[in-house]
């Protein structure tokens, strides 16, 4: 059921969307086997509108599952509520809660969780009140926030399986001075793997996000351009925003060689008119940290969802620097095997000369 994905070229670029009209949606709750794992939490706006019961039932599975599917980490991709209103932030603070002592966990502002939806005002207020600063700065896994008191902007550490990480959080479309902070922190940080999880950095299509409210915010290109491509420890970013049924997922490689999966993991419209499925990207990591294998699963059917989202891949973190071991490699026996293959060729020609001269006698 597992897909193996190889990324070694400079962008590759997976759609997991449905093929033909006989496929399967809901499977088996076969999933991978590994190490140890993370947790990717969707978009999670509709259940907390409309269906309180299964975004619950999704948080309860986690508290349940979390020893058992090995899950060291969890991170939630913005729109944590649709109205920014005091009922859906209470239904968030509780949920999260059950997490507190089991899983370490992190989120991200989504525009919906903005005052009035107007994220160039950057009015977080509600984000504060009901997520603080006093409370998620004091866990042992927070690293630090942008801003003192305010938890926009913030980082964390886990280690798991050996392997140092680091997941850094931003806000929606990050304001310029955010982005150099991050690259301050991604920098200090050399020896970890930094994954970077933001409302908005992808499209359905698989393209970098490259809009913005203002030169001074960045687009999802811009992020690609100034951060993520920037650092050899990045290995992957995580967005939501917009509705796909389907994972979505592309490979870039960075300036250093190493290999960025990115990834747009986004469930909304499946909650909304499926009242409410409880989706969560399951990624269980293996042989070192250095294979993944994703699970697209749903808490309320119990089941994974279709087949194409079901495929594995691998963290590649030196692809220029192996290649030009290989170039030198070829560089050095060059000469020899011009001289072997030129060899090879004249002692063909003999024989084919001989055996038409042989052939041609006697034929006559």
């Amino acid at each position: 059921m597992i897909k193996k994905i190889a990324a070694f070229a400079a962008t590759v670029l997976f759609i997991f969307t449905a093929s033909a009209s006989a496929e399967r949606e809901w499977l088996e709750p076969e999933f991978a086997e590994g190490d140890y794992a993370i947790a990717v939490i969707p978009d999670i706006q509709n259940m907390t509108r409309y269906y309180p019961d299964v975004l619950d039932n999704m948080f309860n599975w986690l508290h349940g599952n979390a020893e058992k599917r090995k899950i060291k980490f969890a991170v939630q991709v913005g729109d944590l509520t649709d109205a920014n209103v005091t009922t859906e932030w209470m239904r968030v603070r509780e949920n999260f809660a059950k997490l507190d002592g089991v899983v370490p966990y992190a989120f991200v502002l989504g525009n919906h969780d903005y005052y009035d939806g107007n994220v160039p005002e950057r009015n977080s207020s509600f984000f504060n009140l009901y997520l603080p600063y006093g409370k998620h700065s004091q866990t042992p896994y927070f690293g630090g926030a942008y801003e003192e008191n305010k938890m926009d902007n913030a980082y964390y550490h886990f280690a798991a399986g050996g392997t140092d990480y680091m997941v850094l959080c931003l806000e929606m479309l990050p304001r310029a001075p955010v982005v150099d902070w991050a690259n301050e922190v991604v920098a200090a940080n050399p020896d970890r793997r930094v994954i970077i999880a933001t409302h908005l950095y992808m499209a359905a299509d698989g393209g970098h996000f490259e809009y913005s409210y203002s030169p001074e915010d960045y687009s999802g290109k811009d992020i690609w351009d100034n951060l993520a491509s920037l650092h050899e420890n990045i290995i992957m970013v995580f967005g939501g925003h917009f509705h796909n049924d389907d994972i979505v997922m592309r490979a870039d490689t960075g300036i250093n060689g190493n290999v960025v999966h990115q990834f747009l993991i986004d469930a909304q419209d499946m909650d909304y008119y499926r009242q409410g499925v409880g989706m969560l990207a399951i990624m269980t990591f293996s042989d070192g940290g250095n294979d993944v294998a994703v699970n697209w699963y749903s808490a309320r059917e119990n089941a994974l969802f279709k087949e194409n989202n079901q495929f594995s891949f691998s963290i590649v973190e030196k692809i220029l620097e192996e290649e030009e071991k290989t170039n030198t490699g070829n560089k050095s026996i060059l000469p020899v095997v011009i001289i072997i293959g030129a060899a090879a060729l004249a002692i063909f020609a003999a024989i084919v000369i001989r055996y038409a001269v042989t052939a041609r006698g006697k034929i006559r």
